[in-house]
């Protein structure tokens, strides 16, 4: 504490960054001038930046600085005895009325802290529930009020002085936070919330800063230091600080898991990137660590795996151990001490259930990390076992790139007259002998412990907890959730499955014990509960009714889900044809206009059909959530008894098991277009069998007839570590830093080409630049410099057919559409510039063998390639003309005739319908 109640009638010294934006400037200064605590004798404010503001234009006195320095707010200067604290904050930040009455109050009682920080208001971040507003200090060896330095710092200015020179005027504000801590030795927090233009570190997604070495190297070069000089001075980092750098280090680790590689860092910088991230995870405690798995960080159990690995590498041993006697007997992995994992808390992850051909189908996952090579897995049935072996599907956890964990998979079958006979349904592990052999483990992945210290030689089984992680579940961790199969009923406990009869008297008892937690539970468990009443109440007249979804965007249409739905719709069989649209979408005021029916998304009657539905068509991911229920979908997985079609939106060329395996999507039949796609797909990755892929063709295929206008179409995909997240069914939103990428430099640079240009002209093409909708956001950043080029969103334009059939000539990196522009026979040139790779690995395809045209990797390559084309009136060449004939499975206008049949099919196989 700063025991001096004596504060100078100036108190605090608050500079304004970015001045030269003069709109963002008064809104900041506004700010001020509304806070409850103001007056020009207790701020004085400096704007940094630019040419002044007229002086008649400002709310409240401030001064003007061209630089930091001239500021004067570097208080080992400062020699008024009025600058007692600073604090920098971005032009564009807000107060709230009441941001700085606690430290005011404080001056008055002669309390002062050395440092303050300000609560955010700008987005929910959890970590402002664990630090609080109004609580007492923090000091450094207090690590459960954690708070990250986020917010603008209040810092005293004999703390300033103690900082490196660099850190006074600025600088990076986790850094200067916590060089202020360990100087200070603490802080407190202001009540009132402050909201900044600047994204904070854990909420980043595709600013400019992910992509560029510095953002990693560079953080974990000034942080090393200050760890090493902090444990100098003190003996040992305090718990703040060990906390603070690992919550840093890992956003930069996690903003890199699995398909999110941003490939910011060559093979020699990521080993320099690993070699400071151990030597800074040094002055970090192993139960530092392993205590980030619980909250407030919640670190994935993976991450906490790679993190000891990273900082311990070949010299982390973890040690495993059998625990207790008798029944209770059980498996302790630990590392230093630390527990990291025990084996009856390793969980089940329940991905799929099903009920066909007369069996239940479960799929799963062993959720183990350090147990996974030493333990088998069993179904246990009423008294008979299943032995569970690895089904290797995907389950991979990858690091920058590189897969650093695997969990087994499972596909457990139990047959009707098995399920028939049993009370119960478990899961069992049971310890491999020590003699065992153990398999390689992955490079980088957690290491598989050697010895079993306490061994008996006898094996240790122990029933596991489950988890049920999918809507695909069919159960959930909502109390009472249950399923009918089979004529039986199973319910969901914390470590089995309960398995009865299911007369008609229970489930009505399974249902009304279910309707009475649900309608206890209040908000949307009693509006989950409401509708499940409506569903059984209406399920007879439903019963008499047939209804197959079909669905693509649900904002744009216009993709094989319209075309295949206006191909069922016209077929006599009764059942009900369903395309789901949003009511208020340009997709949805075009089907009015064609006087074309759609089903309204999201409404009840959708929700209802959903429920009854026979078959769902669906062209995107995920149709449950994205199509009916969003995050209400764990109250309604028993009722979910449709079949599945994946129509896809693109083609399944590239390795994408990691989003389209049968844990994740349960389809029951995937159309693909080509005999490569169903080489990629029976990959046991997938988990798919060779009878359920169906060589149909896309349905929007059907509508391609070509009537080319003398257009060239430029049709890259899209990049998911580039973009905003999307909310729902929403595209995503806009990413300011978005022109600072190398995604936008690429394409700005073709677009504007004067070569490109002057061809354009000379032999009267034009060129369409079409977004794709996931960057259909970022329209207005792109500046079209002639009159031959336009700059399209896919929501503004005529609609992909009508864009592809008046095209002649396509230019896209790895799009879908790629494959639609050659089934019209016309030429596909590829541009796959080394500084914008793809976000997946490349599959059964290869654009250099089996593409419809030339690979491009730099901007003059592909001018020079486009201009040969240009003076040849855009005509594919013959060779090309030929692997289009090898490619495609049907090159008819039957595609949407397939799939329909494909439906009937299934029914039929299933038994559901002759």
């Amino acid at each position: 504490m700063i025991a001096d109640s004596t504060v100078a009638a100036s108190t605090i010294a608050l500079t304004i960054q970015g001045a030269e934006d003069a709109e963002a400037l008064l809104t900041t200064l506004r700010s001020i001038a509304g806070l409850t605590s103001y007056s020009p004798e207790r701020f004085a404010v400096t704007a940094v930046g630019a040419s002044p503001i007229p002086a008649e234009r400002l709310p409240i006195p401030a001064a003007f600085a061209a630089t930091e320095a001239e500021a004067g707010t570097d208080a080992a200067s400062a020699t008024s005895p009025s600058l007692v604290y600073v604090e920098h904050v971005p032009a564009g930040t807000t107060f709230a009325a009441d941001s700085f009455d606690r430290f005011f109050a404080d001056a008055t009682a002669g309390e002062l802290s050395p440092v303050y920080v300000h609560r955010e208001g700008g987005y929910g971040y959890r970590l402002n529930r664990v630090v609080g507003g109004d609580a007492a200090p923090v000091t450094l060896d207090d690590p459960t009020r954690f708070w990250a330095g986020s917010t603008p710092s209040l810092i005293s200015s004999d703390v300033l002085r103690a900082l490196p020179v660099e850190l006074r005027t600025g600088g990076e504000p986790q850094l200067r936070f916590a060089e202020a801590l360990a100087a200070g030795g603490g802080f407190a927090v202001l009540g009132g919330s402050v909201t900044s233009p600047r994204p904070h570190e854990d909420a980043l997604y595709g600013e400019q800063r992910l992509f560029t070495a510095d953002w990693y190297l560079g953080f974990l070069s000034a942080w090393v230091p200050l760890l090493e000089r902090v444990a100098q001075d003190r003996g040992a980092v305090p718990p703040y600080l060990q906390r603070l750098f690992l919550y840093l280090a890992q956003i930069r680790v996690q903003v890199n898991v699995d398909r999110h590689d941003k490939n910011a860092l060559d093979p020699a910088q990521l080993a320099q990137f690993r070699a400071l991230l151990a030597r800074g995870l040094a002055f970090v405690d192993d139960g530092e660590i392993v205590g980030a798995a619980q909250k407030p960080l919640n670190y994935r159990r993976s991450m906490v795996a790679y993190l000891l690995a990273a900082k311990h590498g070949d010299a982390l041993a973890p040690e495993i151990r059998l625990v207790g006697t008798g029944a209770s007997r059980d498996v302790v992995v630990s590392v230093s001490g630390h527990e990291v994992e025990r084996l009856s808390k390793v969980t089940v992850g329940i991905d799929a259930m099903d009920d066909a051909e007369g069996e239940i189908v479960i799929r799963g996952a062993l959720q183990s990390i350090y147990l996974r090579a030493r333990v088998s897995l069993v179904a246990r049935v009423g008294s008979t076992e299943i032995p569970l072996p690895d089904s290797g599907i995907f389950s991979e956890f990858s690091v920058f790139g590189e897969v650093a964990q695997r969990q087994p998979t499972f596909t457990a079958r139990i047959p009707r007259a098995l399920i028939e006979q049993a009370d119960r349904v478990e899961f069992v592990a049971e310890l491999v002998e020590e003699s065992a052999p153990v398999p390689e483990p992955i490079e980088g992945s957690a290491p598989i412990p050697e010895r079993v210290e306490g061994s008996e030689r006898r094996p240790v089984r122990v029933r596991l907890p489950l988890n049920f992680r999918r809507p695909t579940a069919k159960l959930s961790q909502v109390p009472g959730s249950y399923w009918v199969a089979l004529g039986r009923i199973l319910r969901a406990q914390p470590d089995h499955l309960v398995v009865s009869r299911a007369g008609f008297a229970q489930r009505l008892t399974a249902e009304l014990r279910l309707q009475r937690r649900l309608l206890a539970g209040g908000g949307v468990g009693r509006s989950a509960a409401i509708l499940r009443l409506i569903y059984f109440a209406t399920r007879p007249w439903y019963r008499l009714r047939r209804d197959w979804i079909y669905y693509d965007r649900v904002v744009l249409a216009g993709d094989n889900g319209e075309y295949a739905y206006d191909y069922a719709s016209a077929q006599k069989d009764g059942i009900r044809k369903n395309y789901v649209l949003a009511a208020d979408s340009a997709a949805a005021e075009r089907f009015r206009s064609e006087g074309k029916r759609f089903l309204a998304h999201r409404t009840l009657t959708h929700r209802l059909r959903y429920l009854n539905a026979e078959l769902v068509f669906a062209t995107h991911r995920k149709p449950t959530t994205r199509n009916a229920f969003q995050w209400t979908e764990a109250y309604f997985r028993d009722l979910f008894d449709y079949r599945l079609i994946f129509i896809n939106h693109g083609l399944v060329l590239d390795d994408l098991s990691y989003s389209l395996n049968t844990h994740m999507e349960n389809a029951s039949r995937m159309c693909v277009v080509s005999r490569f796609e169903t080489e990629n797909l029976v990959h046991p990755s997938y988990g798919f069998r060779r009878e359920q892929i169906v060589e149909t063709g896309f349905a929007r295929y059907d509508g391609l007839v070509s009537r080319p206008t003398r257009q060239l179409l430029l049709a890259p995909t899209w990049r998911y570590y580039l973009n905003k997240p999307q909310d729902g069914e929403r595209l995503q939103g806009h990413n300011e830093e978005f022109t600072d990428s190398d995604y936008f430099r690429v394409y700005n640079g073709l677009i504007t080409n004067p070569r490109l240009l002057e061809a354009l002209e000379q032999h009267d093409y034009t060129l369409t630049y079409l977004l794709h909708p996931n960057t259909s956001s970022h329209e207005a950043d792109y500046r079209a410099v002639s009159e031959r080029v336009r700059i399209l969103a896919p929501q503004k334009s005529p609609g992909y057919e009508t864009m592809l059939s008046e095209s002649d000539l396509m230019i896209t990196d790895f799009s879908g559409v790629q494959f639609d522009f050659a089934y019209m026979d016309k030429p596909v040139l590829y541009y796959h510039h080394p500084s914008i790779p793809p976000h997946y690995q490349r599959g059964s395809f290869s654009y250099e063998e089996h593409g419809f045209g030339e690979v491009a990797v730099d901007e003059e390559t592909l001018v020079d390639t486009l201009i040969g084309y240009l003076a040849q009136e855009c005509r594919m060449p013959e060779d090309y003309r030929a692997r289009v004939e090898r490619f495609f499975a049907h090159h008819d206008q039957q595609n949407s005739r397939r799939i329909y049949e494909a439906g009937l099919d299934l029914l039929a196989s299933t038994g559901r319908r002759s």
